[in-house]
């Protein structure tokens, strides 16, 4: 190979199992570890018909397991459940998917590649340009990203160990009340545990019964109880490769920054010609395909961009939000809407004729000056809170909540124009002498301009007694 790894010290390599890789990597590198994403292993599960809540939790059960034994009493209620599903495992290597066989060198035990998922998350847009562009742009990205993360580690971690490996060890510490520790010399305990498991402590080798320790490099509670027995300090028994140090020691070395094409040196050679491109039928994928199971992710709402640029004189489109005209939701059109329709007026009338709400908000001063006239009218409905809807501009007749809406903002408007199928009295054809109001099934409302007249009309008789009984006396 051109990198001339393949005899060097340890390695391991988490993959997906794709075709090809097993074979390749046990020929270019025989000594190192291969293993797989437990995802895609559960993806290729659930293909062979071992779908269900059931297969999943044992499946995670016997790959978080730390102990060969653990594993063994997993695989066996795995075959209890289905002897199918245990016999899908008999040509898999444990040592390639669950913890119990993992080797302790690289003091890493996670299960999942999204190590390598989110670097791929970060060149989604760049990845379709050309070769030499997207290379161009991942050495600025690992650039600034290799320089913040020095600056960080610099400037805010002020402990031994990292932050993140810090939080893991003071949850490990919240469960010290579990646990019993048996002193048995200085350096070796027995852990006793309330669920009826017992390991050993070994503090000269740092290893644990549990492997947990060993797999990681991080003291479990098990470590962290003989550690505090022995009246020593945490950080002195977490591995050398988590603390802040060792951190700035990686990040030491810096991309280099290179000048632009125009002054590269012409070379010699004779220029690589692109492949013929084959055009596929269909739009190309730039997502992959979700399993039946698994929930779609929201997309990240991007922020408004400004309508006004600084150095330009052109005015960028601003971002609303759509608004569906059919059920008034936000968030869709009302060509894609799968909500029932629902009509304003309709609605506003079904509710103020069935269960008696209000639909205008009237002047508590008013109210309160000509409350013996108010009591008067047949259908009031006392103001309380109304409903907001925003003023339309239409051409036709205005319905019943525009009419409001003007009279609030002190706008003259025509004679009010009734409900859906709803008869208006005139004032001049009602036998009483109240205010013309609306008929709908024997209930009569008032509007809010005959409202006022009402109330007006009640000032004036209000003042014509006063006045009289001034002339009385």
């Amino acid at each position: 190979m051109d990198l001339r790894v393949e005899k060097c010290g340890p390695m391991t390599f988490m993959s997906d199992k794709q075709k090809g890789l097993v074979g390749a990597l046990q020929e270019l590198f025989p000594n190192a570890e291969h293993r797989f994403c437990v995802r895609h292993l559960h993806s290729n599960f659930k293909n062979y018909g071992f779908w269900g809540l059931a297969f999943k939790n044992i499946l995670w059960k016997a790959t978080r397991a730390t102990t060969e034994n653990e594993f063994t009493r997993i695989m066996q209620e795995m075959k209890e459940l289905d002897e199918s599903a245990f016999a899908w495992f008999n040509d898999k290597n444990p040592k390639e998917w669950s913890r119990s066989h993992f080797s302790c060198y690289p003091r890493c035990d996670i299960l999942l590649n999204n190590a390598c998922e989110s670097f791929n998350s970060n060149i989604l847009e760049e990845r379709d340009k050309p070769i030499l562009s997207m290379l161009e742009w991942i050495m600025e990205y690992l650039m600034q990203r290799l320089q913040q993360n020095r600056d960080r580690a610099k400037k805010r971690w002020k402990k031994v160990l990292c932050p993140k490996i810090q939080t893991i060890i003071d949850r490990n510490i919240e469960k010290l009340g579990d646990c019993i520790p048996i002193k048995s010399d200085d350096k070796h305990y027995q852990i006793l545990c309330f669920d009826g498991t017992q390991y050993s402590v070994d503090l000269e080798n740092a290893t644990c019964g549990c492997r947990k320790w060993d797999l990681s490099g991080i003291p479990y509670k098990h470590a962290i109880n003989a550690i505090f027995c022995q009246g020593e300090n945490i950080e002195n028994y977490t591995h050398q490769c988590y603390r802040v140090e060792k951190y700035l020691k990686v990040y030491e070395h810096a991309i280099l920054p290179i000048n632009g094409r125009k002054e590269w040196k012409k070379s010699d050679f004779v220029p690589p010609v692109p492949p013929n491109p084959v055009k596929k039928v269909g739009m190309p994928r730039k997502t992959r395909r979700l399993e039946p199971d698994e929930p779609v992710q929201k997309k990240k709402k991007r922020k408004p961009a400004p309508i006004f640029k600084e150095g330009s004189n052109k005015i960028k489109m601003q971002q609303t939000t759509v608004k569906c005209g059919k059920c008034d939701v936000q968030g869709h059109n009302a060509g894609t809407c799968q909500g029932p329709v629902i009509d304003v007026v309709t609605d506003v009338a079904s509710q103020v004729m069935g269960r008696n709400e209000p639909v205008v908000e009237a002047p508590n001063e008013a109210v309160a000056e000509s409350k013996s006239i108010l009591q008067k009218l047949k259908g009031y409905i006392p103001p309380t809170s109304a409903f907001k809807l925003p003023p339309k501009a239409t051409t036709t007749a205005p319905t019943m909540f525009e009419q409001f809406k003007q009279c609030q903002k002190g706008v003259k408007i025509r004679e009010p124009a009734p409900f859906i199928d709803c008869e208006r009295q005139n004032q001049e054809g009602s036998n009483s002498g109240s205010t013309p109001s609306i008929v709908k099934e024997g209930k009569r409302f008032v509007t809010l301009s005959n409202l006022s007249k009402a109330v007006n009309e009640g000032k004036q008789k209000k003042d014509k007694n006063n006045d009289k009984g001034k002339k009385k006396m």
